[in-house]
């Protein structure tokens, strides 16, 4: 594989960029950027996610990542080597509820949860969210990685008998701003509290495990509290989010796939319906103030994959300054509203003069069109890869965050689209 450096990419999100009734609604999102904590450790993803959680429930107080790592290794339920960067491996969903129970008060107790209900585990989060306002954790990225969700959006209050509908998640990355992961497509992970559509999550991140080793394969993992306050087992208690909230649930909880979402005619009409729909018009948890907000040109983004879609991403302008960038999906001939992320110029957006410079730095030319799949090269939906031609063969390349790529390799499940 042919690779350069690159450290301006998504300044061609710009260059290739052309196009320019509210429901009932319950929003629970006590994210605060007091208790982020980003990992300090390539893989120590569930230290850092784990620490921001205690943080929510002591007001503040936590051990230390290193700490939190300790009691992690010593729970895991597999062994994971050593980790690429130095020092003990990575850790999996037990090491994870074991480091919750050894740095929390008395009476708290953690477990992992899984299923092969994708939805069933999706309303574990909310469940668990709408009992404590705490976050829960979740397995993204196959297995690979460990987020925090710190808040959702759903049709009613999830603590009643009304009809119930799952809208989105608010999240807490610790990779974020960390550059290439390793992971397929996790370059500098989310902005803290980004939203995403519940379509979205499930379709792109929210994926089956494939990771961490035969007990939890092929199923849907959370890491949750528990209801009774005991040690992580293979035979953990029921959730105390489904005590507390679960049992007064409705069975039809509503659509959860892309199918199901509510759709537009074109990108700036399902950008606004979104933010409205969602409840971020003026950016509220979201953490950035989207008052007055126009949406500015967007880009068409083609998938590499057959399992999922293409989509679009569009600038969200703010006193004539870029203040985020949503992304929205391409279902039929419509468009729905996916995802939005604040804009924190990690970075930079620049002209069509500045892409082909780029182009040109890493021996490619031709036209170019942005592309995305689930891959091993990096990028992300939101940073996605320029395809172009290697100006001396001909042959097909790829620009992305990571640098410059002769081929993409999807992961495990995805077939090329044709």
């Amino acid at each position: 594989m042919h690779r350069r450096s690159l450290r301006v990419l998504a300044l061609v999100l710009t260059a290739l960029m052309s196009q320019a009734a509210v429901a009932d609604a319950y929003t629970q999102d006590p994210y605060s950027s007091a208790y982020n904590n980003m990992q300090s450790n390539n893989c120590w993803c569930v230290p850092a996610a784990a620490r921001t959680w205690v943080m929510y429930i002591t007001g503040g107080t936590a051990p230390s990542q290193s700490t939190m790592e300790t009691y992690a290794q010593s729970g895991n339920k597999y062994s994971w080597g050593a980790c690429p960067s130095g020092g003990p491996g990575g850790n999996d969903p037990r090491g994870w509820a074991w480091a919750m129970y050894d740095a929390t008060p008395a009476g708290y107790g953690f477990n992992d949860y899984m299923s092969t209900s994708q939805i069933t585990m999706d309303w574990e989060f909310v469940y668990g969210i709408r009992a404590e306002a705490h976050p829960d954790g979740a397995l993204v990225a196959y297995g690979k990685h460990a987020v925090d969700v710190v808040g959702y959006y759903t049709l009613n209050d999830p603590n009643s008998s009304l009809q119930q509908t799952l809208y989105g998640f608010y999240l807490l990355d610790p990779w974020y701003g960390r550059g290439a992961s390793g992971l397929p497509n996790w370059y500098n992970g989310f902005s803290p509290n980004s939203y995403v559509t519940i379509a979205n999550w499930n379709s792109l991140y929210f994926r089956l495990d494939t990771n961490d080793g035969a007990y939890w394969n092929n199923k849907y993992v959370a890491v949750l509290r528990n209801s009774t306050g005991v040690a992580p087992s293979d035979n953990p208690p029921v959730s105390y989010g489904d005590l507390h909230v679960g049992g007064l649930a409705p069975a039809s909880m509503g659509a959860s796939t892309l199918a199901g979402a509510i759709v537009s005619p074109t990108i700036q009409d399902a950008v606004t319906l979104g933010l409205r729909q969602n409840d971020l018009e003026h950016g509220g948890a979201l953490g950035v103030d989207l008052t007055g907000y126009s949406i500015g040109p967007s880009v068409h983004v083609d998938s590499l994959a057959s399992e999922l879609p293409s989509y679009d991403l569009a600038q969200i302008m703010v006193g004539g300054r870029l203040a985020a960038v949503a992304m929205v999906s391409e279902i039929g001939p419509d468009y729905a509203f996916a995802g939005i992320t604040p804009w924190s110029g990690s970075f930079p957006l620049g002209s069509s003069s500045a892409m082909a410079s780029a182009l040109a730095s890493n021996g490619m030319g031709g036209t170019a069109r942005l592309v995305w799949a689930w891959a091993d090269e990096g990028g992300s939906p939101f940073t996605p890869f320029v395809e172009a031609t290697d100006i001396i063969t001909g042959a097909p390349a790829y620009l992305s965050v990571t640098g410059r790529h002769d081929s993409i390799h999807l992961v495990p499940g995805e077939t090329p689209a044709h």
